[in-house]
């Protein structure tokens, strides 16, 4: 099975946690490695979340990401 569903099942997601946006989710907006920290978590819809990226130029812009889009940084953001 895929890691990034498996922890998406077991894990939950808090504030502040570091995570890598799945490269086939990402736009091509030239923001380098899809990398970001959770500033909000949203239950409507269900397990959603959103995530600041590194490196935007907005600074205070916020992507909206379901859990399923995005992999634990600490799993390097592998993508099996």
């Amino acid at each position: 099975m895929n890691d990034a569903y498996v922890w998406v099942e077991d894990q939950t997601l808090h504030v502040g946690d570091r995570v890598r946006i799945r490269r086939d989710r990402w736009p091509p907006l030239g923001l380098g490695d899809p990398v970001g920290t959770v500033v909000q978590l949203i239950s409507v819809p269900h397990d959603c979340c959103l995530v600041r990226i590194d490196g935007d130029p907005e600074a205070s812009r916020v992507w909206f990401f379901y859990h399923s889009e995005i992999l634990p940084e600490d799993l390097g953001g592998a993508e099996r």
